[in-house]
């Protein structure tokens, strides 16, 4: 599996991509960055899912997504989700609902993830 990250720094308010990854963690000038040893105030690691949406725009831990489910009848019903790593797995939780359901993240042929909202731009 490909790993990509891309990190936010929530002081400059940038987004870096395509940095190098030591055995450490993600290098940005000088400084080592994961989820364990890293920055945490100041920065955000997110890893990229394997996953894009409907126009082709890679999918990361942390993005609110806007998915399209077949119902009963060749309807669809949209949702809007948030992605995270839950102990095994990608997963999502529903945002726009009081269920907040928790499903995994998968991509049925017949779901669509139509937008993917990097909530940091």
């Amino acid at each position: 599996m490909l790993k990509k990250f891309r990190v936010w720094d929530k002081e400059n308010k940038m987004m870096y991509y395509e940095l190098p990854i030591t055995e450490y963690g993600i290098l940005l000038d000088g400084t080592i960055i994961n989820h364990e040893i890293g920055v945490k105030n100041k920065f955000i690691l997110q890893q990229y899912t394997t996953l894009t949406d409907s126009k082709n725009n890679d999918i990361y831990e942390g993005d609110i997504l806007e998915i399209k489910i077949p119902t009963f009848y060749n309807k669809y019903k949209k949702g809007i989700y948030k992605v995270f790593w839950n102990t095994y797995k990608w997963s999502i939780i529903r945002l726009d609902s009081e269920s907040n359901n928790i499903t995994d993240l998968s991509k049925p042929e017949d779901s669509t993830i139509i937008s993917n909202n990097n909530i940091y731009k």
